[in-house]
């Protein structure tokens, strides 16, 4: 609500520009959006934990988790998050998928981990190893056939040995910046 309150016969004057009203939904909070688990035949779904104010999701031992998603990739389309794990899997990374099949079209980035996947870009396997958040931002537009996605795949996947891997995933927000200015282009003044 704007308004000029002037009940006092002051002369009161109020002048208002560029006002914006919409809903932001390019942050991902764990709590709000459903947290299923990603294709049957991959991990055993592992167990997963999000914090009370669900910014975080941490997933553990073999898991592959999803997130309900839509969203129609562009050129411009950015996913940023921080991301940490204190147990190094064969596999951590995070994904955009149109179906709940692996392997069948999904546009897959890989973290970290012991492994390599040829069916994921690796250029952001950058995590260091520290038990400390990295923030990461992909721009995955220029990866993704521009289309209509569906879900977020978030994965901790350790399959062999003591099957404990781990991936905790903060702030994660996917949205476009045809700038550059990380910056949610539904809300840039400068747009």
């Amino acid at each position: 609500m704007v308004n000029a309150d002037d009940d006092a016969n002051a002369a009161g004057s109020s002048t208002f520009r560029n006002i914006s009203v919409f809903e932001d939904h390019s942050d991902v909070y764990f709590s709000r959006n459903q947290v299923d688990t990603y294709d049957g035949n991959q991990g055993d779904g592992g167990t997963i934990e999000v914090t009370p104010d669900g910014s975080t999701l941490t997933v553990t031992d073999n898991g592959w988790r999803v997130v309900e998603l839509p969203y129609d990739i562009t050129p411009s389309t950015v996913v940023t998050f921080d991301f940490k794990s204190s147990r190094l899997g064969e596999f951590h990374g995070i994904a955009m998928d149109s179906d709940l099949s692996l392997n069948n079209g999904e546009t897959r980035f890989a973290l970290y981990g012991t492994q390599a996947d040829s069916s994921s870009n690796e250029d952001y396997k950058t995590y260091d190893g520290s038990g400390e958040f990295q923030h990461i931002t992909i721009p995955v537009g220029q990866y993704a056939t521009s289309g209509r996605t569906n879900y977020l795949v978030f994965i901790a996947d350790h399959d062999a040995g003591a099957k404990n891997g781990e991936s905790v995933f903060r702030n994660v927000r996917v949205f476009d910046d045809t700038n550059g200015n990380l910056i949610d282009d539904r809300c840039d003044p400068a747009l």
